[in-house]
């Protein structure tokens, strides 16, 4: 082969430069599908995941409210802070987002957005 025809290649007859795109498309196709699966195959985890931290979030605002019953409601640097859940505990639901902490003076509510991170929709955790 000559230098120049390293530089310059031939160019690729039509039948295959429209074969190279019919892969190249099929591939980014397969490759969007498999990521929708993979998501879909992991939300129940996360679903799962969200319940647990929402778990351990109550348990550690009503030790909170317990031994601080003037104090209101508190947040989750108060609950840090105070000793009540560990700082390296995660205290963002497993899409990214705070959870909410709403207390009544009977009882403790933690709930988080969901997926779509909106309030008041039919993913959220409570």
């Amino acid at each position: 082969m000559r230098p120049d025809e390293l530089l310059h290649p031939a160019p690729r007859p039509p039948l295959l430069r429209r074969r190279g795109l019919r892969v190249a498309l099929l591939a980014l196709a397969l490759g969007g599908l498999g990521g929708a699966v993979d998501r879909a195959r992991f939300e129940p985890c996360r679903l799962d995941t969200g319940f647990t931290q929402a778990q351990a979030l109550r348990s550690a605002t009503t030790m909170f409210v317990a031994e601080h019953p003037d104090a209101g409601c508190p947040c989750t640097h108060q609950l840090v802070d105070g000793g009540f859940i560990d700082a390296d505990k995660s205290l963002l639901d497993p899409w990214g987002h705070p959870f909410t902490i709403e207390c009544d003076g009977t009882r403790v509510r933690i709930v988080s957005a969901g997926a779509d991170g909106l309030f008041g929709t039919r993913d959220d955790i409570d």
